[in-house]
């Protein structure tokens, strides 16, 4: 078992240290925000594109049966219109209300982090 080294700091040297300290862990604390707010963005946006999906399934449908009530002319059918550009399915996901509360909490909690972090360096200075 390898033994403990000790090292002896000049009080102003300990403090730089600290500080040095909580400002990565600051950093730190930022960087896993905005990761979990990009999270947040990319569900927002899977949500949405699947509303999309499905409005355009919806206007879809009612070309074909406006296609089907109005006389034929010289134009290209609507059924050789490829409709796989419109379908997509999509992975079942929380409800967005679900989402944005565990968002808050977590976001709260990295919120008091932050404080107690500039806190702490408002002490050091």
């Amino acid at each position: 078992m390898p033994s403990a080294i000790h090292i002896k700091l000049e009080y102003p040297e300990a403090v730089n240290l600290k500080k040095q300290t909580l400002l990565l862990e600051k950093n730190l604390l930022e960087t896993i925000k905005s990761s979990r707010n990009y999270s947040q963005l990319r569900k927002r946006e899977f949500l949405l594109k699947a509303e999309v999906n499905k409005n355009l399934s919806k206007v879809w449908t009612l070309l074909e049966s406006l296609n089907s009530l109005l006389p034929r002319l010289d134009a290209p059918d609507l059924n050789q219109i490829s409709k796989t550009a419109f379908s997509q399915k999509g992975a079942y996901s929380k409800p967005q209300k679900t989402l944005a509360r565990e968002n808050n909490l977590e976001n709260k909690d990295i919120e008091n982090q932050l404080r107690e972090i500039h806190e702490k360096l408002a002490r050091l200075n």
